[in-house]
């Protein structure tokens, strides 16, 4: 039995699931139950594992269950759990998993903990969060994946920033490249370097209790977003894809493509332009009063076609910021075509094999 300072949490007996199945009228959650009772039975060594576990108060009161959904054979469980509407929104529900997780990241042979939560469901995520799991940057059949990790195995992270357009899910491709590590993407949720900055910092303070170490990996305004987190103690090592560098040099260019002066920028605030990008009063006065400084050791791959940043500029950056600069001939801003893609996975090869020397 697990006990909290308000709950009491343990393993139902076979009587006790039998009786949940018997008295449950939700047709999906009868199902449920069911199918943990089958796999008590198939795997009664692993009772706990498959089991109900019955959430109680310290009176005894039921207020919901949880389950662990079996053990894989690489440490692996998932912890799936509900708390009767009557008792929502008291933080039983972070209560309870906290302490059944810690539980579970005792036993010798887990290595991690992994939820799944439906896109929509803000209050599943938060339980998640507030009991220390992180996204993977995939999705199952509910919905996004979260993972809580034994600190004792600590792994290497690797954190993915997309660029405009972009999501965490393109962190996949980066796997293969990096199988020893864990390699998560972020979905920030605003888009300014004040805003979105502050929400890269935080993830990687996260990351930074929970793993080894941390590189990153961002793409194209996503490096500058990260220039703008305040993370350089906090990372080891960094790749940027197509950066954007000079963001005063790139809206001022915008401008002059737009015919839009500063003074009319300045009075207006917010010009919509007609090739779909707006500009901001605001962010121009941002990134002329927080110039870039970057000290991570950093990667720089750039395609000799880029047609949002020149090569003298990113030259320039490479030079002043000490980075590596490896330019594909032809390459374009939006790394996406087959050859442009296996190059880019060819030079990370190449880049962290050097790294490891």
């Amino acid at each position: 039995m697990i006990e909290t300072k308000r709950l009491r949490i343990y393993p139902a007996s076979w009587k006790q699931m039998e009786t949940m199945i018997a008295s449950e009228q939700d047709e999906e959650l009868r199902k449920a139950y069911a199918q943990m009772l089958d796999g008590c039975l198939r795997h009664p060594a692993q009772w706990e594992w498959y089991a109900m576990w019955m959430i109680e108060l310290r009176d005894e009161t039921h207020i919901g269950d949880l389950c662990f959904k079996g053990l894989c054979a690489d440490g692996m469980t998932e912890i799936g759990y509900g708390i009767l509407e009557d008792y929502q929104g008291r933080g039983y529900a972070a209560e309870a998993v906290d302490a059944a997780v810690a539980w579970a990241l005792r036993q010798p042979a887990v290595t991690r903990v992994e939820a799944e939560t439906e896109p929509d469901n803000r209050a599943s995520q938060r339980v998640l969060e507030k009991c220390g799991f992180l996204p993977t940057g995939t999705s199952g059949e509910e919905g996004p994946r979260f993972c809580r990790r034994r600190f004792d195995r600590m792994k290497d992270a690797v954190l993915y920033i997309h660029g405009k357009g972009g999501s965490a899910a393109e962190c996949a491709h980066y796997r293969p490249l990096f199988p020893a590590c864990e390699v998560l993407g972020l979905d920030y949720q605003t888009f300014t370097p004040w805003e979105t900055g502050a929400e890269i910092h935080a993830a990687v303070e996260g990351l930074k209790a929970k793993y080894r170490s941390i590189t990153l990996i961002a793409n194209s305004i996503g490096a500058f977003f990260s220039m703008s987190a305040g993370i350089d103690t906090l990372i080891q090592k960094a790749y940027f894809i197509s950066p954007l560098v000079d963001m005063e040099r790139l809206i001022c260019g915008m401008m002059a493509w737009a015919h839009v002066t500063e003074a009319e920028l300045q009075s207006r605030g917010i010009v919509q332009t007609a090739f779909g990008e707006d500009l901001s009063w605001d962010w121009l006065r941002y990134v002329r009063a927080h110039p870039i400084d970057w000290t991570v050791p950093t990667q720089i791959l750039y395609g000799s076609r880029d047609n949002l940043t020149t090569l003298e500029t990113i030259r320039a950056f490479a030079e002043k910021h000490n980075a590596s600069l490896t330019v594909m001939e032809g390459g374009e801003h939006w790394f996406h075509t087959e050859e442009q893609m296996r190059f880019l996975d060819e030079w990370i090869r190449r880049e962290a094999a050097d790294g490891r020397e």
